[in-house]
């Protein structure tokens, strides 16, 4: 599944659907959302309507800041190499390896997706079949460090949100124990917002008795 067009918007998943599992939602070339397809539809940039919600729910059951590496420029590929090069409008090149997207036939032809304003990027294969690759997922695969920062500070967000629940602790306290506002801390605890530093994600983590640990582990 890469690509469905439900009540006037488009829904791009990445290929192959490996982690981190979630949806591009797009509109008249525009990007509005990307949600994680956890149980709560978790937002990691935009907003969603209750249309956009439940059009998600329909789909995962029958079958996530400003990135600056959203559209693609220039996408070129090398069937001798196996590999897209490409290029985004923010200038970052990188390699995409077929393999990496399951590709085992050639390709014959690929580019930015111009129905989607390049958020995206298509390709064709011998065989007549064109797929889409959304623009984070060869950020993904080539572990861009904005990219893994990004989700660094999401996935803290969302623990912390969860955290908060458990430990039955009102948002107001919390505020007062780290001495901001509750408009300050809601915007900490936004996990579409990306303009946060992590020592103040890690700062509600101590008070709410949680130990943060960095893990690095050799690449496969």
């Amino acid at each position: 599944m890469g690509r469905i067009r439900r009540g006037g918007y488009i829904f791009e998943f990445w290929i192959g659907d490996h982690p981190p599992r979630h949806v591009h939602v797009l509109k008249d070339k525009r990007l509005i959302a990307r949600v994680e397809l956890d149980e709560d539809l978790t937002i990691m940039y935009g907003q969603i309507n209750r249309r956009i919600f439940e059009i998600i729910k329909d789909v995962d059951e029958g079958r996530g800041f400003e990135m600056k590496h959203k559209k693609f420029k220039k996408v070129q590929f090398d069937n001798k190499k196996r590999v897209f090069h490409l290029e985004y409008m923010s200038g970052l090149k990188l390699d995409c390896p077929y393999f990496s997207l399951k590709i085992k036939g050639k390709v014959i032809g690929a580019g930015p997706d111009a129905e989607v304003g390049g958020h995206s990027f298509y390709f064709t294969l011998e065989n007549g079949k064109t797929d889409y690759v959304p623009f984070d997922q060869p950020l993904h695969i080539a572990q861009n460090p904005e990219y893994m920062k990004e989700q660094t500070l999401f996935q803290m967000t969302k623990r912390l949100n969860e955290f908060i629940k458990q430990e039955d602790i009102s948002k107001r306290e919390l505020a007062r124990l780290l001495n901001t506002s509750m408009s300050q801390l809601m915007r900490l605890l936004d996990t579409a917002n990306y303009k946060k530093e992590l020592s103040r994600l890690i700062e509600i983590a101590a008070i709410l008795n949680y130990e943060f640990r960095w893990e690095f582990k050799k690449a496969a």
